[in-house]
Formats: C-alpha cells, sequence, structure tokens
C-alpha cells in the first residue's frame, strides 16, 4: 500500500495540474487529530470547480487511472450538481474524491468542521481553517426526539417479537437489526454525550464505543447483537429491555424534560414474554 507521503502529492498534483479545480479541501479522519490513524483511512477530499456545469471529470472518466490500479468505482450524484468518486484502488488505497461548485465553497466549510484547504489558488479562504469535530458531536435530543426514539423502542419490540412467533425470521431480524439497533445506537450515543457535556463525536455508526464506554456496558451492548437463531433472537431482545431501561433511566437522570416510558416498559416486556409463551 501507498503511504501517505506518496498520497498526499499525487493528490495535490492533481489539483495543481487542473487549472479547473481552484480549490481543494481534505476531509473526514485524515484531517481529525482525535480520530487513530492507521493506513486503512480514506484520502476524503473535495475539488471546486470554476465551472461545474461542463461536467469535468464526469464524461471522461480517465482521470481516475492517476491515482493507481483500480479495484473498483462508486459514484454519485448530489442535490446541488456537485458529484462524488468513491474509488477503491489495488493495493488497498481508497480515494473518496467530490467535486463540488466554487460558489458552494463557503457553505461546504461551514456544514463540514472537520476540513482542511490543501490547495487555494486565489486565496479564497482568508483566515486558516482549524479542523474540529464540532460538527460531528452527538447532538442533546429535543424533548420530541427523545420521546420518539424511546416509543419506537418498546414498540418496535411486539413487531420482533411477533416475527418471531410466526417463525418469519428475515422480518424479525429486519425489526431487530435494521430499526431496533439503530436506535439502541442512537441512544448509546445519548449516554456517552451527556457524560461530555453533550460534546463529543462517537464517529459512524458508533464505531468509537469501545473507546467511550466502561468495559462491561460496552460488552453489554455488544451482546444485543445476535445471529439468526431464534432462541438467540429471543435472549438478544429480553437483554435490549435491560439495556434500553438502564440508558433510558440514565438519561432520565441528565435530561430535565425527558421522563422514562416506565408504563410503556412494563405493558411492553409482559406481553413480549406472553407472545414467546404463546400464552395470549
Amino acid at each position: 500500500m501507498r503511504n501517505k507521503k506518496v498520497m498526499m502529492k499525487l493528490i495535490k498534483d492533481f489539483a495543481l495540474n487542473n487549472d479547473n479545480i481552484r480549490l481543494m479541501v481534505m476531509n473526514g479522519s485524515r484531517v481529525n487529530p482525535n480520530a487513530p490513524e492507521d493506513k486503512m483511512q480514506d484520502y476524503d477530499v473535495a475539488c471546486f470547480l470554476n465551472n461545474i456545469s461542463e461536467k469535468p471529470f464526469l464524461n471522461d472518466r480517465n482521470w481516475i487511472n492517476y491515482f493507481g490500479e483500480i479495484a473498483m468505482v462508486q459514484q454519485n450524484f448530489f442535490e446541488d450538481d456537485s458529484y462524488i468518486f468513491l474509488i477503491q484502488f489495488k493495493d488497498g488505497v481508497r480515494i473518496d474524491i467530490c467535486f463540488v461548485d466554487l460558489a458552494n465553497y463557503l457553505e461546504s466549510l461551514e456544514e463540514d468542521s472537520l476540513s482542511k484547504v490543501i490547495i487555494d489558488k486565489d486565496n479564497l479562504v482568508v483566515n486558516n481553517i482549524e479542523a474540529t469535530e464540532d460538527s460531528y458531536f452527538v447532538k442533546k435530543p429535543n424533548a420530541h426526539k427523545i420521546f420518539k426514539n424511546f416509543n419506537n423502542l418498546w414498540w418496535i419490540q411486539l413487531n420482533i417479537a411477533k416475527g418471531l412467533w410466526r417463525n418469519e425470521i428475515p422480518y424479525a431480524k429486519f425489526m431487530y437489526d435494521e430499526v431496533m439497533m439503530k436506535q439502541i445506537r442512537d441512544i448509546t450515543s445519548w449516554y456517552i454525550s451527556s457524560n461530555n457535556s453533550w460534546e463529543i463525536n462517537v464517529g459512524k455508526a458508533g464505531k468509537w464505543f469501545h473507546k467511550l464506554l466502561d468495559k462491561d456496558l460496552y460488552n453489554e451492548f455488544l451482546s444485543l447483537y445476535t445471529d439468526s437463531k431464534i432462541d438467540n433472537i429471543w435472549e438478544g431482545l429480553f437483554k435490549s429491555q435491560e439495556y434500553i431501561r438502564k440508558i433510558g433511566g440514565y438519561l432520565e437522570s441528565k435530561i430535565s424534560y425527558f421522563s422514562y416510558p416506565y408504563q410503556d416498559d412494563k405493558n411492553v416486556s409482559e406481553l413480549v414474554l406472553k407472545i414467546k409463551n404463546d400464552n395470549i
């Protein structure tokens, strides 16, 4: 795998040798001072173009080969006419390179606090930009959001239980993995952030939970993930109830306008057990 020095020279030279690119900004973990540095980090780059309407770099894609031997490419569009290439190279290096209208550079820099100017041909960015995690902090949920989250965490368990009772494993796993676990990650993020003055970045999908939770609670969180065996999903569901109850009670003590739904907890826990035992 090519090292950082080699890749950064390639990336900078790409901008310097293309007149349409007026400003180049690097985003993501490689400019995050708090992110663990390793060779698997992507190079996230935004190129701000003088004339994006001509769709340079989109119609002729031979430029991609400049960066190395390609394993796979994915290309996506955004609503503001910008577009991105996600490029995986055979040596393990990955570059995500986005092309944006130069007119939108200020908005882009304001939206993503993890931004570092790499090339600025026209001295557009007068003040030095310090890459920070501000826009990635887990925000304190408002009253509506936290209520809806806990309300749904108990409601969704009825869907999971019915799916298990009917032996509809794909449905039950979808509700468990895609819906319930996503919201469990949310409340776990709130738990962490509430202990850090609501100024903490937990990483995408909680990838840094292992650094931010104590070992016992992290292992308890991990134990909620299950395989596709019915008995194990039931066990995970009951563990989830305990976990939701624990985190919810804690958040109630930290957020003045939140009242944990104890009655929903009690009613759904009892009903889920009845469904499991076919006692309804």
